[in-house]
């Protein structure tokens, strides 16, 4: 119970990145959430502005895909475990391999397992609905 208690406790600080917000006292997981929603959507609004009147159907189904949706969700989790096993185990540095192997060497930290889990289930959601889009589009 401590580990799960400890991630609550970190949830709400400020996971090792101050900013001008988290020096006002607001912890980083309410900040996180609003940016991961303002990003794609000022995205959204610019492409399409300048997409054709054919393409922007596409995009709106692109968009209200429920895997897609799934997807986009399940990679903010993926963001805020990556973020804090980072700081539990230190930085292992850019390079794939290292992470890689520094999640494998704490694979019985249950944290590193549904970290696992959430990229699996992310690359899932995001290829169904690839393929529910593909199908989609081929018949019309």
């Amino acid at each position: 119970m401590t580990r799960f208690r400890d991630f609550v406790l970190w949830l709400w600080t400020d996971w090792g990145r101050p900013s001008f917000l988290t020096r006002l006292g607001l912890p980083r997981i309410l900040i996180d959430p609003i940016l991961y929603l303002a990003y794609p959507s000022l995205l959204y609004f610019i492409m399409y502005r300048f997409l054709s009147a054919k393409d922007r159907p596409a995009l709106i189904e692109f968009l209200r895909n429920p895997f897609v949706l799934a997807a986009y969700a399940v990679f903010f989790i993926v963001h805020v475990l990556g973020h804090f096993l980072q700081q539990k185990y230190g930085r292992p540095g850019v390079n794939p391999s290292d992470q890689f192997r520094s999640l494998r060497q704490n694979l019985g930290d249950p944290f590193v397992r549904i970290y696992l889990l959430t990229i699996a289930t992310f690359i899932l959601c995001l290829l169904i609905g690839g393929l529910q889009l593909q199908s989609q589009f081929m018949h019309h």
